[in-house]
C-alpha cells in the first residue's frame, strides 16, 4: 500500500547547538514518546485500533506504541537499545523483511 502521510516533529527541548532556530526549542507533545503526531494521525485517517501496527527501533517508540494500544514490532538498528528490550522479554526484529514476514503470516 502506498504511503499516505509522513508526519515529523520539528522541535528539540535541548538548546545551545550552533546556528539552531530557537522557535523550534520547545517541549512539545508532538515528540516521541509522547504521543501527538501520531494521534493526530489516528484522527486524519479514522484509523480504529486494529487497523493500524507501529514499527519502531527505538524505547521510545514503543512507549508510544504502549500508550496508543498498538501492536508494535521493533526492529533493530544502531539506535536500539537491545538492553532494555531483551530485559523486558520484548521481540527485536532483524529488520524490515523479518517484521513483513511476522506480519502476514
Amino acid at each position: 500500500k502506498p504511503l499516505n502521510a509522513i508526519y515529523y516533529c520539528p522541535h528539540h527541548p535541548q538548546k545551545g547547538f550552533p546556528d539552531e532556530n530557537k522557535k523550534y526549542k520547545i517541549k512539545c507533545n508532538c515528540r516521541k514518546p509522547k504521543q501527538g503526531l501520531v494521534k493526530s494521525a489516528i484522527k486524519e485517517f479514522q484509523l480504529e485500533n486494529s487497523q493500524y501496527i507501529f514499527i519502531g527501533d527505538t524505547k521510545a517508540d514503543y512507549e508510544v506504541s504502549q500508550g496508543i494500544s498498538s501492536k508494535v514490532f521493533i526492529v533493530n538498528s544502531k539506535h536500539t537499545e537491545l538492553d532494555y528490550f531483551i530485559s523486558n522479554n520484548i521481540k527485536v526484529y532483524p529488520n524490515l523483511m523479518a517484521i513483513k514476514k511476522a506480519i502476514t503470516a
